[in-house]
């Protein structure tokens, strides 16, 4: 037997109050289509801000736990794969606000309870979405011994974080679903209690050229409270007072020592893991890459300038949420594939969210099973301790680590 843990992505996860005698919604994950379309449309509405210690809920009479994982974009998917692999599969669904190395120790405590469940020790198999690999990142730094990991595959992971993340801090919902939230009154609200949220700060965009201010093109970095717009970091009507300092001061302890630096990673371990990164080959795509700032307009300092936010020229390629340059971050030292978005008759559902369906492509799916199936590893350790792609690995498909991205084209 060889478990398959899956690790889903940000708002994957329905979050409840377990203080009360119906679990109520707190928030509502994509279950069906209807659901799914709703919160797309009208905006999601969630009023529990996190205090200053992020554990805990500012009401004293609601305790938010986790409940189910989104069906919609995963349950096709491990639908097909049991067909296919016969091991059983266990999601892990976290609370998506806390800090990612919070729900790491989680993860931890989860794969020791199944270690004893099955009492089984080694072949532990992982599956990731997006800020799972998150998760997972922050797991390899909490462990010392690797033993029981088999093989990894991590899809669409914000190892750089997104420019969607400080967007909606910054500004909320766009286009008609931010529209109809004003209207309600919800937009305003949402951003504000978001900015209380770790998880969210822990994928705001830090590789190079994220954001640069108008006037030199010098880098703006968000771990200095100085770099924010002062708008938002100085809101006095924020959830909680002096919140911004502490915030940033977690985000620096989380990008310098919760997250996994995969180029320090004992080669052994890293010959194990795939990268399945969501692309668009096209120059200037639809994925948002970089963030123009303006040092002062009016009486703001370093104002997020964010008309034009859909202009070409911010638009690189990506799966529509992560940047390609976030996903293959370590392409130099995991093996990395990239998988294209196809035209929007091809896939037209999922193709609407690139990114939140990712693992509902077949392509993907084919990567996943073809991996889990066999017993090689993508890559050999060669004398010198470095990777050497194995050609064979997978059926006919071929994995390079570094230089040029691989596509892998349908059929």
């Amino acid at each position: 037997m060889k478990p398959i843990i899956f690790i889903p992505g940000i708002e994957a996860t329905r979050l409840v109050d377990t203080n009360s005698f119906g679990f109520d919604t707190i928030w509502n994950a994509y279950d069906t289509l209807g659901t799914s379309l709703a919160s797309k449309f009208t905006g999601p509405h969630i009023d529990e801000p996190l205090q200053l210690n992020p554990l805990y809920d500012v009401s004293t009479s609601v305790i938010v736990g986790r409940d189910t994982v989104a069906s919609l974009p995963y349950q096709n998917t491990f639908a097909s794969l049991s067909k296919k692999i016969p091991d059983p599969i266990f999601p892990f669904g976290y609370d998506w606000r806390l800090s990612n190395a919070v729900n790491a120790t989680r993860l931890k405590d989860f794969v020791q309870y199944l270690q004893r469940k099955l009492q089984i020790t080694t072949g532990f198999r992982f599956i990731t979405h997006s800020m799972g690999g998150l998760i997972f990142s922050c797991y390899l730094r909490q462990i010392s011994n690797y033993d029981h990991i088999d093989k990894v595959i991590l899809c669409a992971p914000p190892f750089m974080g997104s420019p969607y993340a400080l967007v909606h801090m910054v500004k909320g919902s766009g286009g008609l679903r931010g529209f109809i939230s004003k209207i309600l009154g919800q937009n305003d609200d949402i951003r504000k209690i978001v900015r209380t949220y770790p998880g969210l700060f822990e994928i705001l965009p830090v590789y190079p050229g994220a954001l640069t201010y108008t006037n030199d093109q010098s880098p703006v970095d968000l771990l200095r409270l100085d770099n924010w717009q002062s708008n938002v970091c100085d809101d006095k009507d924020n959830a909680i007072i002096d919140l911004f300092p502490q915030r940033l001061a977690a985000l620096a302890r989380f990008r310098w020592n919760d997250h996994q630096d995969y180029t320090l990673l004992d080669v052994q371990l890293r010959k194990k893991i795939i990268v399945v990164a969501g692309i668009d080959p096209k120059t200037n795509s639809n994925t948002l890459t970089h963030l123009p700032v303006i040092r002062q307009q009016s009486d703001i300092l370093n104002f997020l300038q964010l008309d034009g936010i859909n202009d070409k020229t911010n638009n690189q390629s990506g799966d529509g949420t992560v940047p390609k340059v976030s996903s293959t971050w370590f392409s130099d030292v995991l093996i990395t594939i990239g998988v294209p978005k196809d035209g929007i008759v091809d896939q037209l559902g999922d193709n609407i969210d690139f990114h939140g369906m990712f693992l509902r492509d077949s392509r993907v799916q084919n990567i996943i099973a073809r991996y889990f199936k066999n017993d090689l590893y993508p890559a050999a350790v060669s004398p010198a301790g470095t990777l050497q792609p194995d050609p064979a690995v997978i059926g006919n498909l071929c994995y390079f680590a570094g230089g040029s991205l691989p596509i892998l084209q349908r059929g």
